[in-house]
């Protein structure tokens, strides 16, 4: 299944390539990450917490926004949901989306409520 990158323009656009081998615009690459926060911490319950490479000394799992906004991609059913939703509300609906991965470690049917 191929992935779909993403890229900081020169402008500090965030953008998200499109199966089409185009850019989706989505927003200022600091407002989102304002809206996330510099780092993103997820607490893991007690059965999440026996995965052995999920082992961490205080059972939260912290993400780096900004490195990992550089270097994540995304499945063709990510871009097209977000290729629908109208530019001026692409951002905010880019950040619950990310939130909403995060948190329920990746389960597209909490996305597609999310939306």
């Amino acid at each position: 299944m191929r992935r779909y990158d993403t890229n900081v323009r020169s402008d500090g656009t965030f953008a998200v390539e499109t199966p089409d081998d185009e850019w989706l615009p989505v927003g200022a690459f600091e407002t989102i990450v304002d809206a996330l926060g510099e780092e993103y911490q997820i607490e893991y319950d007690e059965d999440t917490r026996a995965i052995p490479w999920l082992a961490t000394e205080d059972d939260v799992l912290t993400i780096e926004v900004r490195p990992t906004l550089r270097e994540i991609s995304f499945d063709e059913e990510f871009v097209t949901l977000l290729a629908d939703v109208p530019e001026a509300e692409r951002s905010a609906v880019f950040v619950d989306m990310v939130r909403t991965i995060w948190d329920t470690r990746g389960d597209l049917d909490d996305i597609r409520r999310a939306l």
